[in-house]
């Protein structure tokens, strides 16, 4: 039988001086941001799977502040967490490290808030306008 949860997927909102972390991903027919994030594990809290997650993809240690909101995509369900304080320098790190080669590339950028909502390739395009709309998106 399968977790329910496994189909959940927890995403980080890290916001640091009017700017926004996201992972530009480079593959060879695309290119596009992301929110870092990922699944959650088996018997796995939701905000344990958000600091797994920043800890393995960006090989920082982060407090979880807040869920800002929820978004269905593709049928799953995924929460966007405001991340608090940050210890450690965000580098790509984990599975994702691990995947990087030439024509699957991964890198971390710190893009303006102001201009989260005029950067057309950042995936899903549905979480940035939830983004908008919230409190946080105004910083």
């Amino acid at each position: 039988m399968e977790n329910k949860d496994s189909q959940k997927r927890v995403s980080a909102v890290i916001i640091n001086n009017g700017n926004i972390l996201l992972i530009k991903r480079i593959k060879p027919d695309k290119e596009y941001y992301t929110f870092p994030g990922g699944s959650i594990e088996e018997g796995e809290d939701e905000k344990h799977a958000m600091c797994r997650e920043i800890n393995e993809e960006l090989s920082i240690k982060a407090e979880v502040k807040q869920l800002l909101f929820e978004i269905e995509n593709q049928g799953r369900k995924e929460l966007y967490f405001l991340i608090g304080e940050c210890t450690g320098v965000p580098k790509i790190g984990g599975p994702e490290k691990e995947r990087l080669v030439e024509e699957n590339q991964y890198y971390i950028e710190w893009i303006p808030l102001s201009k989260i909502g005029d950067t057309a390739n950042v995936y899903p395009q549905e979480a940035v306008k939830r983004l908008l709309e919230s409190s946080w998106g105004k910083e």
